[in-house]
């Protein structure tokens, strides 16, 4: 499986999400997967919300390693319109799916799973 089809398969199966992203912890946008362009919603700048979003999991990765919590695996966060999940790949690259609040949460975590099962190989050097 390519990243475009694993991204593809979370936006166009599960309700109301906008859009799906394979991110670097550079905040550079690797691949994604977009809603129709009529669909999209204009307020959504993807590249600030991929840096945006990087360097809140940059600051969560930290502090999940001074605290010795264990490895983080996966970061939400749920806005008025939207949920933003991210779940990483490996330590330099994650996923980014942004889906409106009213979006099928818990099927987009299971297929963000089942893709990185497939496509963390392709990741790891």
């Amino acid at each position: 499986m390519k990243f475009k089809e694993a991204l593809d398969m979370i936006v166009e199966n599960v309700d109301d999400t906008i859009a799906a992203l394979i991110v670097g912890t550079d905040g550079i946008i690797i691949e994604k997967s977009i809603i129709g362009e009529e669909d999209f919603p204009q307020e959504l700048n993807l590249d600030l919300i991929a840096a945006e979003k990087t360097s809140l999991l940059k600051s969560s990765l930290r502090t999940a390693d001074d605290i010795d919590i264990g490895e983080l695996e996966e970061l939400n966060l749920f806005t008025e319109k939207y949920c933003f999940l991210i779940k990483l790949i490996t330590r330099e690259y994650y996923f980014l799916v942004i889906m409106k609040r009213s979006g099928t949460y818990g099927k987009s975590r299971f297929l963000l799973k089942k893709a990185k099962l497939i496509l963390e190989k392709e990741f790891i050097i």
